[in-house]
């Protein structure tokens, strides 16, 4: 060990022992005074009289700047991209393994949706999770996120304001001009003092041992460049690791602060990146597949309104409207939760039943023969039933107009309502629940009364077709007193019937 190698160590056990033992005055002063020593004979940095840093200090410093600063201007938009996070986990990957990753991608996901049906997928899905999942053990996830972290440290230190702390030795230095030749001058060491603090601790966590060599692999490959030889990286480690060693920086802030037993400030980063990545994963690959099980299902809804009413633009429903569902949201309440249900069920009663449906079953009661009265009655009673769901409905709908009393009760709770006032939202919550609640019924006997119109409508067609009627028996004359074909009249009633039914489940909620 050289001499001056022995004296730091020796010195390094004073401080060491000051600090156990408390220190007193005697003791720290006899400490600085070591400092003092051990500055004058290795400290190019730094010259005791007067407490000055030299031009070294600022050299050392700019050699750093030179290598990192750029390297800090390109990376530093993405410290926290989850891409960047995505190439250290994938780092090491065999091709096959980021072929599963990319098959959970929103993109494959939606690409393969139109392959198999939803059920089909999302099992796929669940076997290529587990098998990513497997990929990942307790030793891996260890080395992602260790390398992660120390990335992180690095760009601490490539972040360090070395512009800053270099303008104090040479006030012309222009910022990121590395053409220009510095002309530094030795200055009080006071005005670096805190600088050399920060710098201790991003500098702390920058260890030669650690595989600096992946970490800079993944940064290259992530903006698709070379940021920095290898030889320049080993060539600052060692000069930061000399640094280190005989602790230059820790001995110039003890003496000029008078405090022997100054310690860094030790910082380091703990992401967890790998846990954070799988449970995005998970989370994203279930939110597509309830995107696309949500976009299935409007596309169904579009499709059997198209087939019902002809086209999608039905609007027949006046104050059970989403609009109105806009105030009930700015007093923070939920609001009408059977719009589309209750808008279909109205146009429907409005534009089909009451016309088309009516004329059919006109033409079956009045001038159908029926072989018992029990079924005539039955289908007669289901298709008054219908009527008078038609007209509730029409005035479920009228009585929340504003100037009916259903819709003056709720502006009143509405006014009253307030998001600061729980009870005032409670009352309000109420009376729209009682809406819905209403809304509700009439969509649950409506939907049963259109399935026994249906199966009725179904047995009348299987009856026309049979040689030998068993349920009416003057077929022929029906056909020649009706303007179209019955049976092919019943059989696109009983298909607009089984759409719409249909189109109720979809749509209804809760």
């Amino acid at each position: 060990m050289s001499s001056e190698s022995s004296g730091i160590m020796s010195l390094l056990q004073k401080l060491l022992g000051g600090v156990m033992g408390g220190g007193s005055d005697r003791e720290k002063k006899k400490l600085l005074k070591d400092i003092r020593k051990e500055l004058k004979r290795s400290g190019k940095f730094y010259k005791t009289g007067g407490n000055m840093a030299q031009s070294q200090m600022a050299r050392f410093f700019y050699e750093l700047y030179k290598a990192l600063g750029p390297i800090y201007t390109l990376f530093s938009p993405y410290m926290n991209s989850d891409l960047l996070k995505a190439a250290f986990i994938q780092m090491g990957m065999k091709e096959e393994d980021k072929l599963l990753d990319e098959r959970l991608s929103e993109s494959s996901i939606r690409e393969r949706a139109k392959q198999v049906d939803l059920k089909t997928l999302r099992d796929e899905i669940k076997q290529d999770l587990v098998q990513l999942f497997s990929l990942f053990d307790s030793n891996r996830i260890r080395l992602i996120n260790s390398l992660y972290n120390f990335f992180l440290s690095f760009m601490d230190f490539a972040g360090y304001d070395y512009y800053f702390f270099l303008k104090k030795f040479d006030s012309s230095l222009p910022e990121g001009d590395f053409v220009y030749s510095p002309r530094f001058e030795a200055i009080n060491g006071e005005y670096v003092l805190e600088d050399l603090k920060d710098f201790l601790t991003v500098l702390e966590p920058i260890d030669p041992k650690v595989n600096w060599g992946v970490i800079f692999e993944v940064m290259k490959q992530y903006r698709d460049m070379e940021l920095m030889p290898a030889s320049t990286w080993k060539k600052l480690l060692k000069s930061c690791e000399e640094v280190k060693k005989n602790r230059v920086f820790n001995l110039i802030i003890m003496h000029l602060s008078e405090d022997p037993y100054y310690k860094v400030m030790r910082f380091g980063h703990s992401e967890e990146i790998v846990e954070s990545y799988l449970d995005k994963k998970k989370s994203g690959v279930e939110a597509v597949l309830q995107t696309l099980q949500r976009e299935k299902k409007i596309s169904q809804v579009e499709a059997l309104v198209k087939l019902v009413f002809g086209t999608t633009a039905v609007h027949r429903t006046q104050n059970y409207t989403d609009k109105a569902n806009i105030n009930f949201s700015k007093k923070g309440v939920d609001g009408f939760s059977q719009v589309d249900c209750i808008n279909y069920l109205k146009a429907f009663f409005l534009d089909t039943y009451k016309s088309k449906v009516r004329n059919l079953i006109d033409i079956l009661l009045i001038e159908g023969k029926w072989s018992t009265n029990v079924t005539s009655q039955q289908f007669s009673e289901i298709y008054h039933q219908l009527m008078d769901f038609a007209d509730q409905v029409v005035n479920f709908d009228n009585e929340l107009a504003d100037d009916a009393n259903g819709g003056i009760r709720l502006k009143r709770y509405l006014r009253m309502a307030s998001p600061q006032d729980r009870n005032s939202q409670n009352s309000l919550s109420t009376v729209i629940a009682e809406i819905n609640d209403e809304a509700m019924a009439i969509i649950k006997k409506s939907t049963a009364g259109f399935i026994s119109l249906g199966k009725m409508l179904k047995q009348l067609i299987e009856d026309y077709k049979q040689p030998n009627h068993q349920v009416i028996i003057n077929w022929k004359e029906l056909d020649a007193r009706s303007d179209n074909h019955i049976e092919g009249l019943m059989t696109e009633i009983y298909k607009q019937l089984y759409h719409f039914v249909q189109l109720l489940q979809f749509t209804l909620k809760g």
